[in-house]
């Protein structure tokens, strides 16, 4: 019996992530899934080689890429392009996948007839200021039916970017992550890539997103007008 098992790639992008980045790689390395690469891409980090003594301190359990800073999208091209699997999982560097994450999704994938089929899911949110702990359940706003139609999901902000699974045909159909784009690069990816197509939901929360005072959307002032302009756009 042939068993499905294509390579996964799991690209974690970091810039002075000392405080985050051993966690992420952690839980990229604990997956269930075994046939996964792990890609660790430094944009540029300027803090005293904290981040880059961590990356490197984990040696051949991971592939390890240092560039100048550019943007987390350039990161992101970064893994894209050095990446050997079939499939890209992005995971942010402040994030956590939870063990199942890529076991579950290629096991819906296998399901399906499209094996190209992007696949998304639930996750749950951790704020690490009161340490509390939220379910973030789209279900409760969309049905089924609209979160895998074309491209709505992206369009009502109903997918995360660290949720997905996505086939590496995208990015040749499509094209890679915006660099000019600082804050939302994922969200207007995947609103080009998931158009017309469809895709697979999973109700199972597969990831931790961290809400923290240190991230991208609270420290950079371009984030506002960014958003904004995706939303006219």
């Amino acid at each position: 019996m042939n068993i499905w098992e294509p390579l996964v790639s799991i690209v974690i992008p970091v810039y002075n992530g000392s405080n985050y980045v051993r966690d992420a790689i952690d839980s990229a390395l604990a997956q269930t899934y075994k046939n996964c690469e792990v890609i660790v891409v430094n944009d540029g980090s300027q803090d005293g080689g904290a981040t880059d003594e961590i990356c490197r301190s984990y040696g051949e359990r991971i592939r390890y890429f240092r560039k100048e800073n550019g943007g987390v999208a350039t990161a992101v091209n970064l893994g894209i392009e050095q990446m050997r699997g079939e499939y890209f999982s992005w995971l942010s560097h402040d994030d956590v996948y939870y063990p199942q994450k890529i076991e579950r999704q290629i096991e819906a994938l296998s399901k399906q007839e499209d094996k190209k089929a992007i696949v998304h899911s639930n996750y749950d949110i951790l704020f690490e200021d009161t340490k509390s702990l939220v379910h973030h359940d789209f279900l409760r706003l969309w049905t089924r039916e609209q979160l895998t139609n074309s491209n709505f999901a992206a369009v009502f902000l109903a997918i995360h970017g660290c949720s997905i699974l996505v086939h590496k045909s995208h990015f040749e159909r499509v094209g890679a992550y915006d660099p000019t784009l600082k804050t939302t690069q994922d969200s207007v990816w995947l609103f080009h890539a998931m158009r017309g197509q469809q895709s697979v939901f999973l109700e199972e929360p597969l990831f931790l997103a961290r809400i923290h005072r240190s991230q991208g959307n609270m420290t950079m002032s371009e984030h506002t007008s960014d958003f904004n302009q995706m939303i006219i756009d």
